[in-house]
C-alpha cells in the first residue's frame, strides 16, 4: 500500500510494533524510498530513539509533543531536515560513556556545545551554561552546522546520535 500512495512522510508509530524497530524501518524505507520516515513514541525512551535514528529514521517524535510543535516538525522534515526530540536526545547525552569523541573536525568547545544543543537549550542558556556571550555561542553553532553539514540545530543532535557520540 505504501509503494502505491507514494507518501511524502510516513508517521511510524513505534510503541505498538511486535517487530523490532531497524526492520519496520527498513521496511518503511523499501516500500517508499521517496517517503521521509518519522518514528512517534509514547515512552521517552532514549534506547529507542538511538535505534531508530540509526536505523535511518528521518525523526524520532514523542507522542506528548503539542500539536504546533508537531505540524511544524512535520513540515521540516518533508522539507528534507531531520528531528530528534531534545528531551530524549538529551538524556542520551548525559548517559554516554566517557569514550573519546568520534568525529575529529569538533573542537572541545564546540562538542559542548552539541551536548547542550541536543539538551535543547537556547544560545542564551549555552552561553549562560558556558560563560559565553550569546554571540559566541551564535558563532560555534555556525562553525558546528558548517562542520556537520547540518543545517539546523535538530540535526545537530540526530548527528550526535547516529554517529555514536552518544551511547
Amino acid at each position: 500500500m505504501l509503494a502505491t500512495a507514494r507518501p511524502d512522510i510516513v508517521l511510524l508509530d513505534i510503541d505498538e510494533l511486535s517487530i523490532p524497530v531497524e526492520d519496520a524501518i527498513a521496511a518503511c524505507e523499501r516500500a517508499t524510498p521517496q517517503s521521509r520516515v518519522c518514528a512517534l513514541s509514547t515512552a521517552h525512551r532514549p534506547r529507542v530513539m538511538q535505534r531508530a535514528l540509526a536505523a535511518k529514521a528521518d525523526a524520532y517524535i514523542a507522542k506528548d509533543t503539542a500539536p504546533a510543535m508537531l505540524i511544524e516538525i512535520l513540515h521540516s522534515v518533508a522539507a528534507g531536515e531531520s528531528y530528534a526530540d531534545p528531551r530524549i536526545a538529551g538524556t542520551l547525552l548525559r548517559r554516554r560513556s566517557t569514550r573519546t569523541q568520534d568525529v575529529s573536525e569538533l573542537s572541545t568547545r564546540e562538542y559542548e556545545i552539541v551536548r547542550l544543543i541536543a539538551e535543547g537549550l537556547s544560545n542564551r542558556e549555552i552561553g549562560r551554561r558556558l560563560t559565553l556571550s550569546e554571540k559566541t555561542v551564535k558563532n560555534h553553532v555556525s562553525h558546528i552546522l558548517a562542520k556537520l553539514k547540518v543545517s539546523a540545530r535538530s540535526g545537530v543532535a540526530v548527528y550526535a546520535v547516529r554517529h555514536g557520540l552518544v551511547t
